[in-house]
C-alpha cells in the first residue's frame, strides 16, 4: 500500500487533479506489532496513575551517590557485540532488571550484532535472545543465562523536573564500573519522543547505563544524541521499557534484529509519506533516508526519494534513486512507472516510451503505468498509441478522471472531436474542472 501511495504521488506531477485525494488519504504513523516483542511506540501501556502515586507515596529515603554505588554495583554491567566471525565490535553499558537475568541496554550497541554477551561483576552471561526491541527510542531489552542475579530498582520518569539531580552509572570497558552526579537540563520532545536531556558528561561506553535519581531508583537510561553536531547527553526515560521486562517468548538476537529493521525501514517511509504528501519535502528526504539507514535495500524508500526529487524538479536525483531501486528489485514496475513519468519531465520521451512499456509487460494491471505511457506518447505525437493507452488504463482504473482528459486530448489531435465530447460527457461526472478545460479545447 505504502509503494502504491507513492507511486500515485509522483503522478500527481502531471495529474495535479489526484492530489487532494492523496492528501486527505494520509495514515497516521503505524504502530507495529509482532507478537508484542518489536513494535514501535510513545508512552506505556502499563502506565498506572494510582499505582504510580501509591508507590510514590512510600516512604523514601534520599542517598547520597556513595549508597547508590554501593546498592546497584552488582547490577550494573557490561554488554559487548560480535560479528559472525566472533570478533567484538562494540561495546557499553547495561543494567539488569531481574533476578533471572533480564537487561537492558542501548539498542544501537547491537544493531548489526551476531551474538553478545553480558559481564556483571566477574561473570559473563550469554545473550538467550531479545524480549523487545525499540530502535526510535535506542533500548533493547534482553534475555541473558544468568540466574539468581540482583537488579536494580525502578522508578517513574514522569516525577523529574529540570534541576533535580540525578546519577550515572556506567561500565566503562576496562575499567569497571562508575558512577558520575549531574542534573536534568530539560524535558525535550526529540522526534515525536519524550526525552531527558541531562547536563552530565557520558563517556564511550556510556550508552545503556542507568540513571538514577535521589532515590536510587532508576528513571532513565542513558543515551547519547546529536544535536546541530554536537553530542548532548539524554535519558530515555524508563517507562520505555517498563511493562517488557517480563521474561516470556523472545526471538533471537539476529532475528529480532533483522525483524526490526525492516519495520523501521516501514515506519520511516510512512513518515516520509506524510511529509511529501504535506509538501515537507526535505522532511519528507530525511525520512527516506533514516528508512535506507535501517534497511539498505528498501525499493519503497528508493522510491520515495525519487517522488520527492521529482516534486522538487531534481530530476537527476529522482533517476538515480528510480535506478537503484531497480538495481535492488529488477521487475518492479512500480519503480519503472515512476521512472518512466521522471523521463517525461525531462523530455527524455523514447526512453520514458521503452521504460514505460517494460512497466506494462511486467504488470499489465497497473493501471498508472498505461497512463504515464499514454502521457509519453502524446508528448511523442503518437496520438493513436497515446489513445489505445488511456483506454486500457480507463478499463483498470474506470473512475481515472485524468486518464478521460488525456484521453480526450488525444482524439482532439487526431481530428475526432465526436469521441473527446464523449470523454467530456464522462468528466463532468468526475472531475468538473477538468471537463470545463476540456470543453474549451474542444471550442477551439
Amino acid at each position: 500500500m505504502t509503494l502504491l501511495r507513492t507511486v500515485c504521488m509522483l503522478t500527481c506531477l502531471a495529474c495535479p487533479a489526484l492530489t487532494s485525494v492523496l492528501a486527505a488519504d494520509q495514515p497516521a504513523a503505524p504502530v507495529f506489532r509482532d507478537d508484542d516483542l518489536l513494535r514501535y511506540r510513545a508512552g506505556s501501556r502499563s502506565y498506572d496513575p494510582a499505582k504510580e502515586r501509591e508507590e510514590l507515596s512510600d516512604a523514601r529515603t534520599v542517598k547520597d551517590r556513595e549508597a547508590i554505588f554501593r546498592e546497584n554495583n552488582r547490577a550494573v554491567c557490561a554488554v559487548a557485540a560480535y560479528d559472525a566471525s566472533g570478533r567484538g565490535f562494540s561495546h557499553g553499558s547495561c543494567f539488569i532488571v531481574s533476578r533471572d537475568g533480564v537487561v537492558v541496554t542501548s539498542f544501537h550497541i547491537l544493531s548489526t550484532a551476531t551474538s553478545a554477551r553480558v559481564k556483571a561483576g566477574g561473570n559473563a552471561f550469554d545473550v538467550d535472545g531479545v524480549l523487545y526491541a525499540d530502535r526510535e527510542h535506542d533500548v533493547v531489552v534482553l534475555k541473558t543465562a544468568g540466574t539468581g542475579l540482583p537488579g536494580v530498582k525502578l522508578g517513574y520518569s514522569r516525577e523529574v523536573r529540570p534541576g533535580d539531580r540525578v546519577f550515572l552509572m556506567d561500565s566503562i570497558q576496562g575499567t569497571g564500573n562508575r558512577i558520575i552526579e549531574g542534573v536534568v537540563s530539560g524535558l525535550r520532545d526529540v522526534g515525536g519522543r519524550r526525552m531527558i536531556q541531562l547536563a552530565l558528561p557520558f563517556l564511550p561506553g556510556s550508552s545503556g547505563g542507568p540513571i538514577f535519581n535521589l532515590y536510587g531508583e532508576a528513571i532513565g537510561i542513558a543515551a547519547m544524541i546529536v544535536s546541530d553536531g554536537k553530542p548532548v547527553s539524554f535519558a530515555v526515560p524508563i517507562e520505555t521499557v517498563k511493562d517488557r521486562l517480563t521474561p516470556g517468548s523472545m526471538l533471537s538476537l539476529k532475528e529480532a534484529l533483522n525483524r526490526d529493521r525492516r519495520q523501521a525501514a516501514d515506519y520511516w517511509v510512512t513518515v516520509g509519506d506524510e511529509h511529501s504528501g504535506a509538501g515537507r519535502y526535505q522532511d519528507s528526504l530525511d525520512s527516506y533516508r533514516k528508512a535506507l539507514d535501517a534497511d539498505p535495500d528498501s525499493v519503497t524508500a528508493y522510491n520515495g526519494i525519487g517522488v520527492v526529487s521529482a516534486r522538487m524538479k531534481q530530476y537527476d536525483e529522482a533517476v538515480a534513486a528510480y535506478d537503484k531501486a531497480l538495481k535492488r528489485d529488477p521487475d518492479s514496475a512500480w519503480t519503472r512507472s515512476n521512472l518512466g513519468l521522471a523521463y517525461i519531465e525531462m523530455g527524455r520521451y523514447p526512453e520514458a516510451i521503452e521504460t514505460l512499456r517494460q512497466a506494462v509487460r511486467s504488470m499489465p494491471d497497473l493501471s498508472v503505468a498505461h497512463f504515464n505511457l499514454g502521457i509519453a506518447y502524446a508528448k511523442s505525437e503518437r496520438y493513436r498509441e497515446a489513445a489505445a493507452s488511456y483506454q486500457e488504463a480507463i478499463r483498470l482504473s474506470p473512475s481515472l478522471a485524468d486518464a478521460y482528459y488525456g484521453l480526450g486530448l488525444a482524439y482532439l489531435a487526431l481530428h475526432d472531436r465526436k469521441s473527446a465530447l464523449r470523454q467530456h460527457e464522462t468528466l463532468q461526472q468526475l472531475n468538473p474542472v477538468q471537463a470545463r478545460t476540456l470543453w474549451e479545447k474542444i471550442r477551439e
